[in-house]
């Protein structure tokens, strides 16, 4: 097996004058991190949450090309909570109010050289920072996508990968199917479980299928 080298960065590392001028601790930081990271690596790299799960090797390869959808009900009604914070990005990045963006699931896409432009367009990181933090429900992916449209609507960067190994469980569902979740991990093309941590921990049923595949307990 070959070795692979990581690199901890902790929130010392992007709290500064520079970086984090506003401490708001929780959800919101966590989605700013998602994106100063841009300022510490190169290329493009891979976001990943707490809800996903790895249950057999996976291969990040083929990155694919996710559809966008309106900002409307019908397809997406939990993210009417983001229509603020939407119609702004589409004010600020002078879009008109018929683009689209991608669904905002992990594993998901950044090209750091395009979040570095977007920042540039904000006047800087901590404009951009004050900016996003001034929002009850703000997306790190949905001010991300909307910029790339600016740039290259047909862009890749920002698409889901390999979502066909993937399975994603609506953590705003109150009970997970067992059954479903159990032909999931039967599944040998599965490679993740996307449960939020939440609904693991405190229902007996899905620790006892899930925790016996993670890979610390081999």
């Amino acid at each position: 097996m070959a070795e692979i080298e990581f690199k901890i960065y902790t929130y010392e590392d992007f709290y500064d004058d520079f970086i984090l001028p506003i401490h708001k601790p929780g959800w919101h930081t966590q989605q700013i991190f998602k994106l100063v990271f841009a300022l510490k690596t190169s290329g493009s790299y891979i976001v990943l949450d707490s809800k996903n799960w790895f249950v057999r090797p996976i291969d990040f390869n083929p990155l694919y090309k996710q559809k966008r959808w309106p900002m409307d009900g019908e397809n997406c009604e939990h993210w009417l909570s983001f229509f603020p914070f939407y119609t702004a990005c589409i004010e600020k990045l002078g879009l008109n109010s018929s683009f689209e963006f991608r669904t905002v699931l992990t594993p998901y896409h950044f090209d750091a050289g395009i979040i570095l432009q977007m920042f540039e367009h904000f006047g800087g990181v901590i404009m951009f920072n004050k900016w996003f933090l001034s929002f009850e429900w703000p997306s790190e992916f949905i001010v991300y996508d909307l910029f790339l449209q600016t740039i290259d609507p047909l862009s890749d960067s920002g698409c889901l990968v390999v979502p066909y190994k993937n399975f994603f469980h609506n953590q705003h569902v109150t009970r997970l199917d067992i059954d479903q979740l159990t032909l999931a991990v039967a599944d040998q093309n599965i490679s993740m479980i996307s449960i939020d941590r939440y609904f693991i921990w405190q229902d007996p049923d899905l620790k006892s299928i899930i925790e016996p595949l993670l890979p610390f307990n081999k």
